[in-house]
Order: C-alpha cells, then structure tokens, then sequence
C-alpha cells in the first residue's frame, strides 16, 4: 500500500510540473516583450490606414448594434527593420449602426474598432472606422434612383417650346449590404495608437 501511494505521489506531482511548464512557456511567450532588453515602442499617430480583411460576415439586412467585427491584418507592418504590428495581427470592433434598405436608401452597417491583439496574445486598446469617402465609415447607405419622370416644357430662342424629362416622385427600393467574408477594409486611427516591438537592428 505505500508502494502505491509513492508511485501515485511521483505521478501526481509529474503532471503537476508538466502543467507548470506548460502555463509558464504560455505565460514567457504573451509577455516576453516585458524582459527583453531591447524593447521599444512605436506609435502610430491618428489617421495612419491599415488595410484589413472581414473574418466575419456583415450584413445591413441581418447585422444589429454590438456585433462582433474581426479584420484580419494580412501583413507585417515595419518601422526600418523592425515589425511593429505582426502578421495575421487581429483589429477587434463592433456593430455601432445597421439598418435595412428602404425605399430611396440602400441598407448600411457602420463599425467601429476598439482593440488590436497580436498572435502572441499581446494587446492594447485603439479606436479606429473604417474609411469612406465622408468621412463617416459607413458602408452602404446609397440613395437610389428616382423610378419616374415628368415632363416639363422649356422654351429655346430660335427653337420654340421643348419638352424634358426630368426625374420625380418616389426613388427605387434600396438593396442591402452584404460584406463576405474577405472584404477588405482601409482603416483610419482615430487616435494615436502605441506599440510594443522588439528592436531587431540592435540585437
């Protein structure tokens, strides 16, 4: 009976360091940016783009308020040699505004990024939209098309009276805004946005 306890005990406590080696290797590699020697900081001030790719559909006709959003950075962003925002680097935000199309206006989603985590776990806060030619960052929102026209008579020196057609009355149903999976977005920082990176030229 003690022979079984001594083996027990050897074997409990195995696994108990194999787990601790495990949690510890994790926890190293989240936070090495904390003991390497070499660390810097990098920032990027309010509106410097980045290009990201949807990891979520979005859709005005099914998206609502508090959504989660996940832009995928598919490339490294460097300063000289130094990568200061990694591959495959995650922007997260939400679904601030969404509404069905209607008569006269397209359907529109309108997003908003609060956070940025890299693939080693590290993060930090932002707030970033995504870029439209407003300003506004929304996605859709088009107004449509005037579906009839009347005519109206004007009058031309040399030529008489003469009819044109000129749009009125109601505008055409809107269409919805479907963004797959893979749309790819400019984003704009609102605000500075600080950076943790290893300086690699002086290691």
């Amino acid at each position: 009976m003690k022979i079984f306890n001594n083996r027990a005990f050897k074997y409990i406590f195995a696994v108990m360091v194999m787990v601790f080696s495990l949690n510890s290797a994790g926890f190293a590699q989240v936070f090495s940016f904390e003991k390497n020697p070499n660390l810097r900081y990098a920032t990027f001030p309010s509106g410097t783009l980045f290009k990201g790719a949807l990891q979520n559909q979005l859709s005005s006709a099914n998206s609502k308020m508090g959504d989660k959003v996940y832009l995928l950075i598919p490339s490294e962003v460097k300063i000289g040699e130094n990568t200061c925002i990694p591959k495959k680097s995650i922007l997260i935000g939400q679904v601030i505004q969404a509404q069905k199309a209607q008569p006269g206006k397209n359907g529109f989603v309108q997003i908003k990024f609060e956070a940025i985590k890299f693939p080693d776990g590290w993060g930090t806060q932002l707030s970033a939209h995504v870029w439209s030619d407003n300003g506004s960052g929304i996605i859709g929102g088009e107004t449509t098309k005037m579906v009839s026209y009347k005519k109206v008579p004007h009058y031309m020196q040399d030529v008489g009276t003469v009819v044109q057609l000129v749009q009125s009355g109601q505008r055409a149903m809107g269409q919805e805004k479907f963004l797959p999976a893979g749309t790819e977005f400019v984003i704009v920082l609102d605000n500075d946005l600080e950076v943790k990176y290893i300086d690699m030229e002086n290691l």
